[in-house]
């Protein structure tokens, strides 16, 4: 596996398109992957791209990789969050495979991973950065959000495989 550069806004028109009746995020994605690969010549191409989920219980969304302390008191939380999407291209044709099917166990595990705390995603409430400068600078949240993401991805990456 290989990383490919690609300039910094050529995901843009995907994360902010023009407003229009009917989107089809596939197709757009797709373009976007093509001319980043000028030249096919690796059999797929892993595409991650974030998104913006909503905070259970509330209208607030929480968009891409980030830490979250809501709450006050004792009933206060302060979590990691990684939102992204995996989608692999085949490397001549640039259609996408289908998505890995979810299977009960999996749908049940994520559901008891909500009731508790993902030991993953959990992080004291003096490791929540007072400035955006706290955050840069924050080791202990570098390395939780290397660790998060990387179980994410290697659960995400995994799942594809196991179908082929």
């Amino acid at each position: 596996m290989r990383k490919i550069a690609y300039p910094k806004a050529a995901f843009e028109p995907y994360y902010h398109p023009p407003t229009r009746l009917f989107r089809n995020d596939d197709e757009e994605l797709t373009a976007i992957v093509k001319q980043i690969v000028t030249s096919p010549n690796c059999a797929r191409y892993f595409v991650f791209t974030t998104y913006a989920a909503q905070l259970q219980g509330t209208n607030q969304t929480l968009p891409g990789i980030g830490v979250l302390h809501h709450g006050s008191g004792p009933f206060s939380n302060t979590s990691l969050f990684a939102n992204f999407v995996l989608r692999v291209f085949d490397g001549q044709s640039f259609a996408i495979a289908k998505r890995p099917s979810v299977d009960l166990g999996s749908i049940l595990a994520g559901s008891f991973g909500r009731l508790g705390q993902d030991p993953l995603t959990k992080l004291e409430a003096e490791d929540f950065p007072a400035t955006p400068a706290d955050a840069a600078a924050s080791s202990t949240l570098r390395d939780h959000t290397r660790a998060l993401v990387a179980a994410r991805l290697d659960k995400a990456v995994a799942a594809y495989l196991k179908q082929e």
